[in-house]
């Protein structure tokens, strides 16, 4: 049976300008047991991944034409079919392509997706999708908002992973920012907050990893701007700073400055907000964050022996790999694989 994998339109699948999907498909590739059986299907990017397979860009109603020339290369054998974050192919697919199985993954606020906005949209997709994947608690608890979830036993939460690092490697004062450089992501709080840190605490440097075409946010001098950099040298980058920040003020469905943080041996300080608390589990989280509250935890991991504790605890205590995570996968994909056993010694 293959395992059909359409990458949300507009999701680039090369490796400087990979978005959160392409990186979550490719590490569940990595270490998935089917390997033989993907195919990965997305626009056209100059990829050389042995099972990523383009599909031609359109000029007009792009998404419509984007799954439409994905369903034109099905064919009539029963397969295995995951979509990611986009509810509304799954509506389209499942008309034309009733017989397959379908696995749908919610990166983000099911809310705020076409497909899965109303609740008779979300209970369509219950009813008839065979698996549902959410990436934390938050998102699962935002799909369930107005259906009774102890009717429905056809989903998991499968928090994304990231490989963890064997020894914790030597650390620069570095702090750290990775995102979009706006209010949203609490940019400004980070800006404001490590200016306040500097003054007492100057030899440690300010990098901020990131980009913003509507910026409204005024450049800060103590700030290194990087501008948008490959999620490689995120990693990099993470790797070197003793801590990062996540400071978004809207609800975050999960944060993967934690996650990347925990597995790399640095300490991340956090708002609380929605999915970040659940990534955040061993770090520095704060209620009702502000630049102020920012500047007092910076403080305190100022201290080695505070921070070595912290660090320690973090690392210690990180599971979320891309292993374990891919290993989950392969379990809900194995259950249809066994289906078909079962229908095949039926049969003879």
């Amino acid at each position: 049976m293959k395992i059909n994998i359409l990458l949300p339109f507009k999701e680039e699948f090369d490796c400087n300008n990979s978005g959160a999907v392409s990186i979550l498909v490719k590490e569940q590739f990595k270490y998935s047991k089917f390997k033989k059986n993907i195919n990965i299907y997305g626009v056209k990017t100059p990829s050389k991944h042995k099972s990523f397979i383009p599909l031609p860009r359109a000029k007009y109603l792009k998404n419509y034409s984007y799954v439409r020339s994905f369903s034109k290369i099905l064919n009539k054998e029963k397969c295995i079919i995951e979509l990611h974050n986009r509810p509304q192919y799954f509506h389209y697919l499942k008309k034309n392509h009733p017989i397959n199985n379908y696995i749908l993954f919610f990166h983000n606020n099911p809310l705020e997706l076409t497909g899965s906005e109303s609740i008779e949209d979300r209970e369509y997709i219950l009813k008839n999708c065979s698996y549902l994947v959410f990436l934390s608690n938050w998102i699962k608890k935002k799909f369930f908002e107005g259906i009774d979830i102890k009717y429905h036993n056809n989903f998991k939460v499968i928090y994304p992973g990231v490989n963890k690092i064997k020894n914790i490697p030597k650390k620069k004062k570095i702090i750290l920012f990775c995102g979009k450089l706006n209010k949203s992501k609490g940019y400004d709080l980070f800006c404001k907050a490590t200016k306040i840190f500097l003054n007492k605490n100057p030899s440690w440097q300010i990098i901020a990893a990131g980009s913003e075409i509507r910026r409204n946010i005024i450049k800060y001098d103590h700030v290194h701007e990087m501008g948008q950099v490959s999620h490689s040298k995120v990693l990099k980058l993470i790797k070197s700073a003793k801590i990062t920040i996540a400071p978004s003020i809207w609800d975050e469905p999960l944060g993967r400055l934690p996650i990347e943080s925990a597995a790399l041996g640095s300490v991340c300080i956090s708002s609380s907000n929605a999915g970040l608390s659940e990534s955040n589990q061993y770090g520095i989280t704060i209620n009702n964050i502000n630049p102020t509250k920012i500047n007092n935890a910076l403080v305190t991991l100022s201290s080695n022996k505070i921070y070595n504790k912290v660090q320690r605890q973090i690392f210690k205590h990180f599971s979320l790999t891309n292993k374990n995570h891919s290993v989950q996968m392969d379990e809900l994909r194995s259950f249809f694989f066994q289906i078909i056993i079962i229908i095949i010694i039926i049969i003879i």
